[in-house]
């Protein structure tokens, strides 16, 4: 990936090169601030507009007046791109001359049904500030929008909450990430990002301060004046965190972010892999492995049978040069996972516990069942532990919500309520979980295995 300068005002920040580069009817772009999300796509539709005759709507959930758009944005970058003789800019629209194409600005809460269905002729919809964009806005707009062929939707947010209405769009059309880096020669820094993947969709989260090469002194005193000053906003305002926590969220987001940052030593002779196995055809099989309490990788599978699952797991684990009798691999063994805990065992030769999350706690005065015991395993044990920079990870540790039960003992909510809620299925935390569950290596168990842990 390389930064690109189109011309001398206009400069791509190489996250946001999908924009230019790819066939997508959206585009999400979310994080924290910094990461120039706005400039990048004012200056994407200006070039698009400026090529053929297009309609361009620039809306939010409120805007009571035409500065409340992003108008002034568009209009200062054009006159910064030198292209100010080829657009007529009025008050509350502009028109390419040459052309004919055209910026509207209108905020969805003075809309009824029948007239956000005015919209319909428009072939670029940009929804700035998305997240505070309603799910009833966003279910009458979209469907007007995708009418007309060709369509383009970009989505520029800060999440709020932990899933606003445009991110469990975004979730449930993402399907594939990576994360990817930029070196700058110029100054010798590397930059990082996430690119994410699904039929018609692209999204990009970045943070300013780790993913664009642009970031400046000035960002970089308020960034500072925040860590100083004001914390708990600085996750929200520079690093894309929700504002808030739901209410009884089992692990906190500065607990996984302190694990994120910390550094061990991995002087440690105990590997131990955690395999969730996905069970429909949405779901990952996810590999989680650790080196002691340091976590050392992680990869995702879609739409392999168990003996691909295996052989990806073999391969996976080689790659580390060390015995099988020193690596054990903790297996959600419900469902299709009993057969990959079966191979993984006879076949390749390690050693295998299998866990079945619906099954009755070891501890049965703290928890009703495995899958709680699991969750708050890893929460007794965050602050010892280093945990991998991986986002869907993060938003899944962090979403996951408990309660007490009539017998006082701590109960996680159940994964169809949790996909429900969140539009996925827990795949990275629950791979993660079953690493660091601490009672799985501590048992022997017989043939019938011991309340939910049979242990190879």
């Amino acid at each position: 990936m390389s930064a690109t300068l189109l011309n001398a005002g206009l400069y791509v920040v190489p996250a946001f090169l999908p924009l230019y580069n790819d066939i997508w009817n959206f585009f999400f772009c979310w994080g924290g601030r910094g990461g120039a999300k706005s400039i990048q796509i004012a200056d994407w539709l200006i070039m698009d507009l400026s090529r053929q005759k297009l309609r361009a709507l620039c809306t939010r959930e409120v805007q009571k007046s035409i500065k409340q758009s992003v108008h002034s944005l568009l209009k200062q970058r054009i006159i910064d791109q030198g292209r100010e003789a080829e657009w007529a800019i009025y008050s509350t629209y502009m028109i390419h001359k040459v052309t004919g194409s055209e910026f509207i600005f209108s905020g969805l809460q003075d809309h009824t049904v029948d007239s956000i269905k005015s919209f319909q002729g428009v072939d670029r919809c940009w929804i700035e500030e998305s997240h505070s964009v309603t799910k009833n806005s966003l279910d009458i707009l979209i469907p007007t929008i995708v009418r007309k062929p060709g369509y383009k939707i970009i989505f520029s947010y800060n999440r709020y909450a932990e899933i606003d209405p445009c991110h469990a769009i975004a979730i449930s059309m993402l399907t594939e990430n990576k994360r990817l880096e930029y070196h700058e020669r110029s100054t010798g820094n590397n930059y990082s990002w996430f690119e994410y993947r699904g039929p018609g969709a692209v999204g990009v989260f970045i943070n300013g301060r780790s993913g664009n090469p642009r970031w400046n002194e000035g960002l970089e005193q308020d960034y500072q004046r925040y860590k100083k000053d004001d914390p708990e906003t600085l996750a929200h305002v520079y690093e894309g965190e929700p504002v808030a926590q739901q209410e009884f969220s089992c692990i906190s987001r500065e607990a996984v972010r302190q694990a994120i940052e910390r550094q061990l030593s991995t002087d440690s002779d105990e590997w131990v892999l955690g395999l969730d196995v996905a069970r429909f055809g949405a779901d990952k099989t996810v590999m989680y492995l650790r080196k002691g309490n340091v976590s050392i990788d992680c990869q995702a599978l879609r739409g392999n049978d168990t003996t691909e699952v295996c052989a990806l797991v073999d391969e996976f684990l080689k790659k580390y040069e060390t015995a099988k009798s020193r690596i054990e691999i903790n297996v959600d063994d419900t469902g299709v996972g009993g057969g990959v805990s079966d191979q993984l065992y006879k076949l390749y030769k390690y050693r295998v516990n299998r866990i079945n999350f619906g099954e009755r706690a070891i501890d049965t005065e703290k928890y009703d069942i495995i899958s709680s015991e699991l969750w708050f395993s890893l929460k007794e044990r965050i602050d010892t532990v280093t945990l991998l920079d991986i986002q869907e990870l993060r938003d899944e540790l962090t979403a996951r919500r408990w309660k007490m039960d009539k017998y006082q003992r701590r109960v996680i909510e159940s994964k169809d309520t949790f996909k429900k809620r969140y539009k996925k299925s827990p795949d990275y935390a629950d791979a993660c979980i079953l690493c660091f569950y601490i009672h799985a290596s501590r048992f022997t168990a017989g043939p019938t295995g011991i309340k939910g842990l049979t242990a190879y």
